[in-house]
């Protein structure tokens, strides 16, 4: 991918600074997809055997890395394209039936929202529940 942005923009060091971008931001990426493998597979086989399940996500990632090359993956992240697209449209669905069939309209649910828990609608506290999810995140195994 680098000797694409290299042949394309003909500047060794827009690369060389694409490749540390990409390593300082895919690795944590790509750790994060192994631990969420693992902790699938503990809770799953109810092994609670994390390792295992890191060791065994990685080695199905490099087997099918290596016999299908990038193409294998571009078609796997297609694949995982479409079925989050069509998740969050049945959970939409499925969530925005409830709602109606409960509050009737949009707005009594948000002021049935807003009498019982206002701390839901400020933005604030999402922002500190976010950056508090990512400190834990990091501390996790």
């Amino acid at each position: 991918m680098l000797q694409l942005f290299r042949h394309r923009y003909q500047s060794k060091v827009f690369s060389t600074f694409l490749g540390l971008t990409f390593i300082i931001f895919l690795l944590p990426y790509a750790g994060s997809q192994f631990i969420g493998g693992g902790k699938l597979f503990s809770v799953v086989t109810g092994s609670g055997n994390y390792r295992i399940g890191v060791l065994l996500f990685a080695g199905i990632t490099l087997v099918y890395t290596l016999t299908g090359g990038i193409k294998s993956i571009s078609k796997i992240a297609v694949v995982q394209g479409g079925i989050m697209v069509v998740s969050v449209i049945c959970i939409y669905v499925a969530t925005g039936g409830a709602l109606f069939d409960k509050f009737g309209t949009l707005q009594s649910a948000m002021e049935f929202v807003q009498e019982s828990s206002p701390k839901l609608l400020d933005a604030r506290t999402w922002l500190r529940r976010i950056l508090w999810g990512l400190h834990v995140s990091r501390a996790l195994p």
